[in-house]
């Protein structure tokens, strides 16, 4: 089944590596723009390198969802990146 995630927006934690960046590489193939999430800036830039060829378009943002008004920071990423 083709599924078309054209001007669809998702954001992805844990998507450095493992079931967050297959995760995150099904997205983008299927044409969403992808906010990849993650603790690891350098896996980060690394997976994001990794995607790019993919149809969507892919932003990243490193930090800990944990902290403080980290949450906010991904919406306010997700809004600058993507409309």
């Amino acid at each position: 089944m083709n599924i078309s995630l054209a001007r669809k927006a998702a954001v992805v934690t844990g998507a450095a590596r493992g079931i967050g960046r297959a995760i995150a590489e099904k997205l983008a193939g299927a044409g969403a723009s992808v906010l990849l999430v993650d603790i690891d800036e350098p896996a980060l830039r690394e997976a994001q390198a990794a995607i790019q060829s993919a149809e969507g378009k892919i932003s990243i943002l490193a930090g800990d969802l944990t902290a403080g008004g980290f949450a906010e920071r991904i919406i306010e990423k997700l809004i600058q990146d993507f409309g």
